[in-house]
């Protein structure tokens, strides 16, 4: 089974591949397409691997 990260904002089913570079592909995704500032969307992102990594203990 793979595990995946998703876009946090309302309505966008992006998602990518749970691995070293997901948090990387998650901000840009934010950062380009919900145009947040880099700083924010790394947060989010990082967010959302601390997430996977606590559920997945």
């Amino acid at each position: 089974m793979r595990e995946y990260l998703t876009c946090p904002s309302p309505r966008c089913r992006y998602t990518v591949t749970a691995s070293e570079q997901a948090v990387e592909q998650m901000t840009d995704h934010i950062t380009t397409a919900h145009e947040l500032p880099e700083i924010s969307a790394s947060f989010h992102a990082s967010t959302l691997r601390a997430e996977r990594d606590y559920q997945a203990a």
